[in-house]
């Protein structure tokens, strides 16, 4: 499957959308500040891919999708309550395909936490996506052009719902 990037960026909002969706949903017990950090776009400094996307979680939480114009924040970690992260966990890997690209590993240098695992993204439901690659740091984007992009694609796809 060969897409542009705003075509990528397309599937990686609708990948943002649910997992947003089911954060935004009642009936879980889960509360997390996101929509600042999401609609920031993305940071075109880490983890741009050449194609496909990587899903990284932090404690449990599925926080950034890495695309092809850097990493993008789904969520601020830091501001994560509620007890039901593992069932929100559980929703996302039954409609993603997943495959396991790095395991999950304790940090405990300017703060403490697990950072991953950090998961290759091989569908969203039934939609096969390219196969995810990072993009090699002697080929990335210009961060000039990646904030061009995102600014395209987020007046063609608003972020947020009205």
């Amino acid at each position: 499957m060969r897409l542009t990037t705003i075509e990528m960026m397309v599937y990686g909002k609708n990948i943002a959308d649910f997992i947003h969706d089911i954060i935004e949903d009642d009936k879980y017990d889960v509360s997390i500040e996101w929509k600042d950090y999401y609609t920031q776009g993305t940071d075109p400094f880490a983890c741009q891919t050449q194609s496909g996307f990587f899903l990284e979680e932090y404690n449990g939480m599925p926080c950034y999708l890495y695309t092809p114009i850097g990493r993008w924040k789904l969520m601020d970690r830091t501001t994560a309550k509620g007890k039901d992260w593992n069932k929100i966990k559980n929703l996302v890997y039954k409609k993603l395909k997943l495959e396991l690209f790095t395991p999950r590993v304790k940090v405990n240098n300017f703060w403490k936490g697990y950072i991953g695992p950090v998961w290759r993204i091989i569908s969203n439901e039934d939609v096969i996506l390219p196969i995810p690659i990072i993009r090699d740091k002697d080929n990335l984007r210009s961060p000039c052009e990646c904030r061009e992009i995102f600014k395209k694609f987020s007046e063609q796809y608003p972020l947020l719902s009205k």
